[in-house]
C-alpha cells in the first residue's frame, strides 16, 4: 500500500504519514513510496487515526 492510500485512510495527510514513518523507522520518501506488511500497515492507520486530533509533528515518545 501507498503512503498517501494509508494518509487516505487514516484521514491524514500524507506528510503525516511520512513523520510517522520516519519516527518508527520505516525509510519513505515521497506520498508514492510503497509500505510492505499488511499487519505493520493496519498498525500503522489505527495509531494514526488514534492519534490524529492530537497529532504532533515531533513525537516525544511513540504513540502506541
Amino acid at each position: 500500500m501507498r503512503v498517501f492510500q494509508i494518509a487516505k485512510l487514516a484521514g491524514v495527510s500524507s506528510r503525516d504519514v511520512l513523520d510517522y514513518l520516519d519516527f518508527v523507522g520505516v525509510y519513505a520518501k515521497h506520498p508514492a513510496t510503497k509500505v510492505t506488511g499488511d499487519v505493520f500497515i493496519e498498525t500503522v492507520i489505527s495509531r494514526l487515526i488514534a492519534t490524529k486530533d492530537d497529532f504532533a509533528k515531533v513525537y516525544s515518545q511513540a504513540p502506541f
